[in-house]
């Protein structure tokens, strides 16, 4: 379809370019909370306590999600998304490098406050209304590009190369790499 059929269109190249790089933000920060769902059996051992204990800051960080993103889109309208997003990004790093420590608290603290409630929310909700405000006639297929990628992204980022036998544990040395949810979501990937 040619620009000059829908000259009041705001669709442009640089629509999709947005929801190109949308979907590059969400792919790498939707792989931090499940890194305490792929990685249990390690995370117990090396903590000393249940996988009960570990589980529960793996759904913490949906609860966040949730409670966090019904703020998130308010704060995204008034102080700009992309303050917002840059803000969950940190709080995420940050929540990543708290459950490192060692230590229960830490790891609920930082899952469940910092990548859920902070973290996560102000990525999702801001950037469904950001990328669809881009687009007026293919919203829904824009859309439609990253949303369903939060499910199918991991067998693209696994490192096929790491040996299992590593020490210190893999996800703590992987997790205050540089890049924070790109050393996380390789090594979470433990079935490669």
């Amino acid at each position: 379809m040619s620009a000059s059929r829908f000259p009041d269109s705001i669709e442009s190249r640089s629509s999709w370019v947005a929801a190109a790089i949308t979907t590059a933000i969400l792919a790498i920060s939707y792989g931090a909370p499940l890194l305490v769902v792929v990685g249990l059996k390690p995370i117990t051992a090396s903590l000393g306590t249940d996988r009960s204990v570990v589980a529960v800051a793996g759904a913490l960080v949906w609860v966040g999600t949730g409670m966090g993103g019904m703020v998130m889109g308010r704060v995204a309208d008034w102080i700009g998304v992309r303050s917002t997003v840059a803000f969950g990004a940190l709080m995420a790093a940050l929540g990543l490098a708290v459950s490192t420590t060692g230590q229960v608290w830490a790891l609920v603290l930082g899952h469940a406050v910092l990548i859920g409630l902070l973290g996560n929310s102000a990525h999702f909700p801001p950037l469904v209304v950001y990328i669809s405000r881009w687009f007026d006639r293919r919203r829904g297929t824009a859309v439609a590009l990253w949303w369903p990628r939060r499910f199918c992204r991991w067998p693209f980022f696994c490192n096929r190369r790491q040996s299992r036998a590593e020490a210190p544990p893999p996800w703590v040395r992987r997790c205050t790499a540089v890049g924070g949810h790109w050393g996380c979501r390789r090594a979470s990937c433990k079935r490669c």
